[in-house]
């Protein structure tokens, strides 16, 4: 990091601030809220913010851009798509994020003399200054091989007629930050548009730079100031979107999207789950959510398998598939399933008198005088089984019973009479008195 130099012009060593990686898992929702940014058209590039003013604005810079990020603010949450506008002094970290930190708390700024004030964290520059007081560098050296996603890029623009910097008084010399979204590795060619808007494509010097980064960032770009980039565009090189200046990276910078504790402005640890959980699956995962769950709560069911517990309302049914290939409670007969069948036994004796239920076996112990028999509504199907004594009984079936012969009963004998949807069948075989 030779180079580098703070406002007294004394060599500033970072080197031994280099930062550890981050959590993937962490790092993705990072970049994940930083991404609902691109492609919004409800706010214009300018430096009075959200962060400047309490009323209406719909100004944003690649500071205000970067700070809403840590805070763990996505778009659809800030005054540009919710019109909800606040005090600037009240903004802070969203709590939904563990990661989510809050340098609008910290306070740092030197003159190019070298004394100091307090000052909010709010340029390009601060952030910077913020970061690396924390120890937070990456080494920018050997072709950016070390700069992962989630890093927080800072340039330092000359201008190119004059050489100087475009912001001499700042912390070195930063005007501009943005965020890395990939990495990739190079590719053979490279395509850019050039300030005339001629698309271009040159030859990638892979021993160079040997990865590709995609930025996210806040330029002066239209329709939507939210736009992507290439770092290694960065380096020098002056094709990148401030196409009339020299810009330089000076520092990269990673932010700790682990716990943090809380006098560094982040939680104590791991957060809960504010949102639903997830509906169990049939295959398993073992997850990547840095959260950890409530003991109390509840996942949803599945409403398209069916519960366990179908009620008393099916009790009987089966579980059939029907004409849709659903699987749903049905009737035996609906499924086209044998019924159950049950068994009555009656001992009263003399004259009886029977209602017969569908499904159903009757079978009368007692000696009869009569026997009359009527049949339930809805009755398809029964066997009445009987044996006469010395004296023959009369038995009645029910109306619309028909025989393929006269029944005759007859005494000491035993019957089985079969009644099927409205026809009978009689069997008959003699008992000893």
């Amino acid at each position: 990091m030779a180079g580098l130099y703070d406002y007294s012009g004394t060599p500033l060593d970072i080197s031994s601030k280099t930062s550890q990686r981050s959590n993937p898992a962490l790092v993705t929702q990072f970049l994940d809220n930083a991404a609902t940014y691109l492609g919004q058209t409800s706010f214009v590039y300018g430096q009075n913010t959200i962060f400047d003013k309490a009323t209406s604005t719909n100004q944003i810079d690649c500071s205000t851009y970067v700070i809403l990020c840590l805070m763990g603010w996505p778009y659809a949450s800030t005054p540009y798509a919710t019109g909800v506008y606040c005090d600037p002094s009240t903004w802070t970290r969203n709590a939904d994020y563990m990661w989510s930190i809050n340098p609008m708390l910290y306070h740092a700024s030197k003159y190019a003399d070298g004394s100091s004030r307090e000052a909010s964290v709010r340029t390009a520059a601060s952030i910077a200054r913020w970061m690396i007081d924390r120890g937070s560098s990456v080494d920018i050296g050997n072709g950016l091989r070390d700069v992962e996603p989630g890093d927080i890029v800072f340039w330092a623009r000359r201008v190119r007629d004059t050489g100087e910097w475009l912001q001499p008084d700042r912390f070195l010399h930063i005007n501009h930050v943005g965020i890395v979204r990939t990495k990739e590795d190079a590719p053979e060619t490279y395509t850019y548009t050039d300030g005339e808007g001629v698309e271009q494509t040159v030859t990638w010097d892979k021993s160079k730079y040997p990865y590709k980064h995609e930025l996210l960032q806040v330029a002066t770009a239209e329709p939507s100031p939210c736009v992507g980039g290439l770092l290694e565009s960065g380096m020098e090189d002056p094709t990148n979107v401030y196409a009339s200046n020299v810009n330089t990276i000076v520092c990269i910078c990673r932010p700790d999207l682990g716990a943090l504790s809380t006098a560094s402005g982040g939680g104590s640890g791991p957060s809960p789950y504010n949102a639903t959980p997830e509906m169990d699956s049939a295959e398993g995962a073992a997850g990547n959510s840095p959260y950890y769950a409530r003991g109390n709560h509840k996942h949803p069911r599945d409403t398209s398998k069916l519960n366990k517990n179908q009620g008393v309302v099916n009790s009987g049914k089966i579980l059939g598939v029907g004409s849709d290939g659903a699987v749903s409670p049905m009737a035996l007969s609906e499924a086209g399933a044998a019924p159950a069948i049950a068994e009555v036994t009656v001992s009263s004796a003399g004259a009886v008198t029977q209602e017969c239920a569908d499904n159903t076996i009757y079978t009368f112990t007692g000696e009869l005088t009569s026997l009359t028999l009527t049949q339930a509504t809805g009755a398809r199907e029964y066997l009445v089984i009987f044996t006469t004594g010395s004296t023959a009984p009369t038995v009645t079936f029910p109306s619309g019973v028909a025989f393929p012969d006269a029944l005759t009963i007859e005494a000491n004998k035993r019957y089985e009479v079969s009644v099927r949807d409205g026809y009978a069948v009689a069997q008959s075989w003699a008992v000893s008195a």
